[in-house]
């Protein structure tokens, strides 16, 4: 039996949660149902390493660059404080922990998109798939935002209507900056920097 208290520890919890459970299944899951066989792992931690790296400044960009959307107490990308008069009370702690949750909501997202990537290509046979990016792509990494903003959203604790536009509004921008990660992530393996 589930008690209130289980409850809201899930409810604090549920956007990291929710993103390393989708992180998890296409990761683990998703790439041995394509290929039929489990020896495809290897390729995968390849996909990863690529998708972290490609992603990393667009990430550090977006957790960094958000922070007066906290500043603002517009929105956050991490856990609001339902108790506080404001649900984002900015504060060197509020500002690490929305730094260092944004940093990994863009590269799981990035992750989840490269997979999804891996398996179209997988799927269609067609290696030519990468000479440009198509809207497919996005598949993943809207996965991961929507998720990101119906758990973000939730953890409010509150009907929707009863929150401040504002607040919805800047977790909707959040969430879109998720789901472009992959397109920053493609855009990078494309045209790679020096550095790469």
């Amino acid at each position: 039996m589930t008690t209130p208290l289980t409850i809201d520890r899930y409810k604090e919890n549920a956007v990291p949660l929710t993103l390393f459970l989708i992180t998890a299944v296409a990761v683990l899951i998703v790439p041995p149902i394509v290929e039929g066989e489990l020896g495809v792992y290897g390729a995968v931690w390849i996909v990863i390493v690529i998708a972290f790296v490609t992603v990393f400044p667009y990430a550090c960009v977006v957790a960094v660059g958000t922070l007066p959307l906290l500043y603002a107490d517009i929105a956050s990308f991490a856990a609001p404080d339902t108790d506080a008069d404001a649900f984002h009370s900015f504060s060197w702690n509020a500002a690490l922990r929305h730094v260092v949750a944004g940093f990994s909501y863009v590269v799981g997202a990035a992750i989840v998109g490269a997979i999804g990537i891996g398996t179209q290509m997988t799927v269609l046979v067609d290696y030519t798939i990468l000479d440009g990016f198509h809207p497919s792509f996005l598949i993943g990494s809207m996965i991961v935002a929507v998720a990101f903003v119906r758990a973000q959203l939730w953890r409010y604790d509150r009907p929707l209507r009863t929150l401040p536009l504002r607040t919805v509004f800047g977790t909707l921008v959040l969430g879109g900056l998720l789901a472009l990660s992959i397109v920053a992530a493609f855009w990078v393996f494309n045209d790679a920097p020096a550095y790469l």
